[in-house]
């Protein structure tokens, strides 16, 4: 069995992972957030912050594998606390490599974001599309890549598109537009959506985003994880309408500074290797609801 540490897996995808990689590894999860309550028991935890290299290097010094997810995970959030951003998702990320690389790490798995593409129109977009960042939070995601790169050869970048699934806290106000759309419904509330709705996303279940990473671990280079699908925001807000068997009036307000129009994977690269999604989105929304 290997020695894998999750960093940053106690958020709602690093949780997913952290649970998946436990059947066949020794997982350690560090986190300056609580570890959630499915993981005791069969994960080890360190409390402790990616910007603190020292606990860092500590937490690694064993480690065959390292998943990096910890981050700063609001566009908003990044317009009113830059620096703070950058600290997160930038300086961290670089404390996470320097630690891999000074305790021999073999592999590196790095979360970025299909923030990083911005509003490229060139839908779906491949790995090596043109990324133009129209937020703070986008740019560190890039800064991180690049980085990371020059520090440690040889990493995995994943980059995930809209991720949904089980556990996904629509109280939290970072959280993804189904959890709130499902949330809305349920209680019977209207469906608010940022624009005119007509921008368009990729949305990716956790289960399918945790087997792709899985999946290219070891794999040097960027692999970007999506379904390959666009759905747009009109037309999710009638899905869960009706699965509801309701009907949520939709109410349109103003968008959102550095939202994007438009967002689909190339996912050509991880079919590639094997990887394919199994959940479809009216699937994973039956699931969630």
């Amino acid at each position: 069995m290997s020695n894998v540490v999750v960093v940053g897996g106690c958020g709602f995808i690093g949780s997913h992972l952290s649970l998946m990689l436990c059947k066949d590894n020794d997982v350690t999860v560090f986190d300056k957030a609580s570890l959630p309550a499915k993981l005791k028991g069969k994960v080890k935890f360190v409390k402790g912050d990616i910007r603190d290299l020292a606990i860092l290097e500590d937490v690694l010094s064993l480690a065959d594998t390292v998943y990096h997810l910890a981050a700063q995970i609001s566009v908003p959030k990044s317009f009113v606390e830059p620096y703070y951003d950058f600290s997160v998702n930038a300086l961290g990320s670089i404390n996470v490599a320097e630690a891999c690389v000074k305790n021999k790490v073999k592999n590196l798995v790095v979360f970025s974001s299909a923030a990083v593409f911005g509003d490229n129109p060139n839908v779906p977009l491949s790995e090596d599309a043109e990324t133009k960042p129209l937020s703070p939070y986008g740019d560190n995601k890039l800064f991180a890549e690049k980085y990371i790169g020059y520090i440690k050869k040889d990493v995995t970048f994943v980059r995930p598109f809209n991720v949904y699934g089980k556990g996904q806290d629509p109280a939290n106000s970072y959280s993804g537009v189904i959890s709130k759309f499902i949330d809305m419904a349920r209680n019977g509330q209207d469906l608010i959506i940022f624009g005119d709705g007509k921008q368009t996303r990729d949305f990716v279940n956790v289960g399918d985003l945790c087997r792709a990473v899985i999946k290219v671990t070891g794999i040097s280079g960027t692999f970007n994880v999506g379904c390959g699908k666009s759905v747009s925001i009109n037309e999710l807000a009638e899905t869960v309408n009706g699965l509801f068997g309701l009907k949520s009036k939709v109410v349109y307000v103003d968008a959102r500074e550095g939202d994007i129009l438009h967002s689909c994977a190339d996912v050509s690269k991880l079919r590639s290797v094997g990887w394919g999604a199994e959940i479809a989105l009216k699937d994973g929304l039956k699931e969630m609801i």
